[in-house]
């Protein structure tokens, strides 16, 4: 889920878990990804489960 997006009025809209995020979110690995581009803008993201 996206909370909030800078520059727009959109908020908590839906976003399917890439296959990095779902890793982390098994609990298996903490990922940290490539420099990305998408919708969103362009990201180098790191993920954990917590």
């Amino acid at each position: 889920m996206i909370v909030a997006l800078n520059g727009s009025e959109d908020y908590m809209v839906e976003s399917p878990f890439t296959p990095e995020q779902a890793k982390s979110k098994n609990g298996k690995e903490d990922v940290l990804s490539e420099i990305y581009k998408d919708k969103w803008g362009i990201h180098k993201s790191y993920f954990t489960s917590i």
